[in-house]
């Protein structure tokens, strides 16, 4: 049976996540055109708010159990290339980094299966299904603007996609390793993550000419 202090060291874990992402969000938002720059804006907004949120309910938890190691290792990974991406103006890798693949995890992780784990968050975490709706409406705007920041020949963005994804694999092991919470359920998150990581960004081009109707 778990107890409210299980969930410690994954909601500090969130707490990392929303923190990395808003962060990265505002960046993007710097270099971004107007269309897209105030909605980046409004998502870091609301990245602060997620951690807030998490952050809340680890001071009414029981225990003092930090964000595992392992796991700060990939997100501390997974932000420097995310910074690198947007201080060399590659907008769309960052889009695809963030909101695409790093977005989808989080909807992966915000959506228990139905048992014990799924209830206890309802009970602890009631804002739980809003942030999981804001976290879908993230990775629905990466999609979006990288087919539309694409280039014509895609090589760049396909070689960060496979970057990200392999980062994403990486985290998906290190939080099953260190997250016991989660390990009636390894299963059902290894499946749902790699079901992510496979649809992420279907819109970059594959490089190939479109061949012309005769």
């Amino acid at each position: 049976m778990l107890k409210p202090q299980a969930l410690r060291p994954l909601l500090a874990a969130m707490v990392r996540a929303e923190e990395l992402s808003r962060d990265v969000a505002l960046a993007q938002a710097l270099i971004a055109p107007p269309p897209l720059a105030p909605v980046l804006a409004r998502q870091g907004r609301q990245e602060a708010l997620h951690a807030l949120t998490f952050r809340r309910v680890l001071q009414c938890l029981p225990g003092n159990a930090p964000c595992p190691p392992a796991l700060v290792q990939v997100m501390d990974a997974w932000q420097a290339r995310l910074m690198d991406d947007v201080q060399a103006g590659r907008l769309a890798a960052s889009l695809l980094g963030l909101q695409c693949v790093l977005e989808g995890l989080a909807c992966a992780a915000l959506a228990p299966p139905p048992g014990e784990l799924a209830r206890m968050a309802d009970a602890w975490v009631p804002l739980r299904p809003l942030v999981l709706h804001q976290e879908m409406a993230h990775r629905k705007l990466g999609t979006t603007w990288v087919a539309r920041l694409a280039p014509a020949d895609g090589a760049e963005l396909r070689s960060a996609r496979a970057d990200y994804v392999a980062l994403g694999g990486e985290l998906l092991e290190a939080g099953l390793s260190s997250l016991d919470c989660l390990a009636a359920d390894a299963d059902h998150y290894r499946a749902a993550v790699r079901r992510e990581l496979a649809g992420a960004c279907p819109g970059i081009p594959d490089g190939h000419p479109t061949p012309r109707r005769l």
